[in-house]
Parts: structure tokens; C-alpha cells; sequence
């Protein structure tokens, strides 16, 4: 099989399984005469056991170089998505954070790189959305109005950071969604005049991790054009980020936003809201289903809650 049919039949991310066979030797494939990749049916089952572990939330590190019979064993004993991690904790998570942080307070850009990627693949996709780059946003927010850190250390992890989860994203999405073993979508997006786009970001990895169809739309997104979006795509779920904003910088109040949108789309559609006051809510209809966020580990219970895998 060659690379591209393995990529369609699996749904990972061509550059995940090239990552996995240059820095692990998770497999081994042959080369024709022009150098292109043909994988054996060997192969295909092995990347097939090795993508769910890591959607399991296993480290491909730990991981890789296992053989078959293993990796069907640890797949049966595997704890459930359902089974959310943000209520085990992480002192691997709380390791690199201390080792990040200390890093930016040196402007040792370098060592918080490396940090960074150690923990791509020494942790799993949960802990690193969960325990370590949530908290980590947090506490460089409060340093810096505790004038701790800089305005510029807090750009330069930002800058960072979006490269790191641009990449974390890309690598959970497929090419085909067919590929999905969930078959309910997702839209993720933040109101117009909200530019805030990390914690929905990190929304849409964790909407990756349970394998729905996921559509981040970014932040800042119009009210209508999301409406529009809605009933071109028919979402099951939209994930809304409502971030605080000074009454001036705001370009439509979470009121009006959320009343706009209950009018406009199906009622079928699940409104789950981070951030949003319950004055807010009450804006929605009594008969559309709303979930209310309190955090990322709310949001992990409720995909959990949906998922099928």
C-alpha cells in the first residue's frame, strides 16, 4: 500500500506518520524504484494499533517500537475516552510547566522550545491541552500583571505556543473525515470582536482527540457568517468562547451574539458555551439543548459523554 491510500484508510496526518517512522522507527517500509514508500500489510496493521493508542492518549514514544501482539494487549487494557484525564492530574504536565516558565524568565528561548517538544511526546494529547498549556497561559497572564514577566516574554511564548498547537491541531486532522470513527461535528469559534484563540484552539484539539469532525473556525467570527456556516455544514455541536471584554472593545455583546445565532440555526444544534454569564444563556431558547463550560475538563466530559469510541 502506498502512502497516500494508508493515510486515506487510517486518517492520520502524512506528516505524524512520517514523524513516527524518521524519530521511532514505529515501521519500516519498503521503497520502490522511484524511492516512494509501500507499506505491508504488517505495517498497516501496526499504524492502525498505534494511531488509536495515541488517540487513547499513549505516548508514540513509549510506544513505537512495540510488536503487534503487544500493542493489541495494551489496546484491550487501554482506559476509555471516557474515563476523562483531567481528573487524574499530571505531575509530568506540572514538570514541564515549572521547566517552561523558568525558561521564559531567562529568555532562553531555546531550552523552552526543547521543552516544548519533549512534552509533544512524552505526554499525551489531553495532558498537554489540559494540564500544561492551559495552566501555563494562566499563570504567564498572571505574572505578567504582576509585572513578573514582560509584555514581551508573554509574545514571545505566544508566538510559540501558536506555532506548537497550529501543529498539534494539523497532525490530529485527516485528510477525509470519512476516516472519523465519530460521525458528529463540531464548529469551534470564538464572537466577532473576540481575538482570543488559544483555549478554542485547544477546544478544537481535544474535539480531534475523540475523532469528531472538526471544524475550527478560528476566533472572531461573525454572527451571521457563523449562521450561514450552520446550515451549510449542519453541525451537531458549536463550541463558543466568550472571553470578557471591556464594553468599548466589544463589537456584539454575548447577549445579543447567542440570541442572533438561536434564531438563525437549527435547533438541533447544541450550543456548549466557555465563559458565557448566565445572564447570556438565558438568551437561548428553552428547547435548544446548552451546555455550560466551566473549563477544558468540562468540555473533555462532554465530548467524552458523545463520543462513540
Amino acid at each position: 500500500m502506498n502512502l497516500t491510500a494508508l493515510v486515506r484508510l487510517i486518517g492520520i496526518n502524512e506528516n505524524t506518520l512520517r514523524a513516527w517512522e524518521r524519530r521511532y522507527e514505529a515501521v519500516l517500509p519498503s521503497r520502490d524504484e522511484k524511492g516512494r514508500r509501500n507499506y505491508s500489510d504488517h505495517d498497516v496493521e501496526k499504524i492502525k494499533l498505534l494511531w488509536s493508542l495515541v488517540k487513547e492518549g499513549h505516548s508514540i514514544g513509549l510506544i513505537a517500537r512495540l510488536s503487534i501482539p503487544k500493542l493489541k494487549a495494551l489496546l484491550t487494557k487501554s482506559l476509555s475516552p471516557h474515563s476523562s484525564i483531567a481528573e487524574k492530574g499530571s505531575a509530568e504536565a506540572e514538570k514541564y510547566l515549572e521547566s517552561i516558565i523558568a525558561s521564559l524568565e531567562k529568555f532562553n528561548l531555546e531550552s523552552l522550545h526543547h521543552s516544548l517538544q519533549r512534552a509533544r511526546f512524552e505526554l499525551n494529547i489531553k495532558e498537554i491541552v489540559i494540564h500544561l498549556i492551559k495552566p501555563l497561559m494562566e499563570k504567564v497572564g498572571m505574572m505578567s500583571e504582576l509585572g513578573k514577566l514582560s509584555i514581551a516574554q508573554e509574545h514571545l511564548l505566544s508566538s510559540l505556543l501558536r506555532d506548537y498547537l497550529g501543529n498539534i491541531h494539523q497532525s490530529l486532522s485527516p485528510y477525509d473525515f470519512s476516516a472519523r470513527k465519530n460521525s458528529k461535528s463540531v464548529f469551534l469559534t470564538t464572537r466577532e470582536g473576540d481575538v482570543h484563540e488559544f483555549t478554542i484552539l485547544l477546544a478544537a484539539i481535544l474535539s480531534n482527540v475523540y475523532q469528531f469532525q472538526t471544524y475550527y473556525l478560528g476566533p472572531n467570527m461573525p454572527v451571521h457568517d457563523l449562521a450561514r456556516s450552520c446550515h451549510m455544514f449542519k453541525p451537531d455541536f458549536i463550541v463558543l468562547g466568550f472571553t470578557r471584554l471591556p464594553k468599548e472593545k466589544e463589537a456584539i455583546s454575548p447577549q445579543d451574539f447567542l440570541s442572533i445565532l438561536d434564531e438563525a440555526v437549527p435547533r438541533k444544534i447544541t450550543f456548549c458555551c466557555g465563559g458565557a454569564s448566565d445572564s447570556a444563556l438565558s438568551m437561548i431558547s428553552k428547547d435548544r439543548r446548552v451546555v455550560k463550560l466551566g473549563g477544558l475538563s468540562d468540555l473533555d466530559k462532554f465530548f467524552a459523554s458523545q463520543s462513540n469510541l
